[in-house]
């Protein structure tokens, strides 16, 4: 299994490439309990980054990304990002 470390920097290397449904199939595979305030936020913004107006499912990504947000949000109160990606997904909805 690989370490955190390299699962964060496979995320990032993954987002610089624009490969964000790969970041949402790394993710989903793993183990429920590993995915915490950091991977639930990374996971939205895959679905955010992902989902285009074009696509018949774009609003249920956004709105995904929305619920998966909403789950963190005590957490993101004090964290800028968790503002600008809920209030980018809001936008689209």
């Amino acid at each position: 299994m690989e370490s955190r470390s390299e699962l964060i920097a496979q995320i990032n290397d993954l987002h610089e490439e624009n490969e964000h449904q790969k970041i949402i199939a790394l993710i989903e595979r793993q183990p429920p309990e590993s995915i915490d305030y950091e991977l639930t936020g990374l996971l939205a913004r895959a679905y955010i980054n992902y989902a285009q107006p074009y696509m018949d499912s774009f609003r249920e990504h956004i709105s995904h990304a929305v619920d998966l947000l909403r789950g963190i949000e005590a957490e993101g109160m004090a964290d800028p990002g968790w503002y600008y990606r809920i209030g980018c997904a809001l936008y689209w909805l």
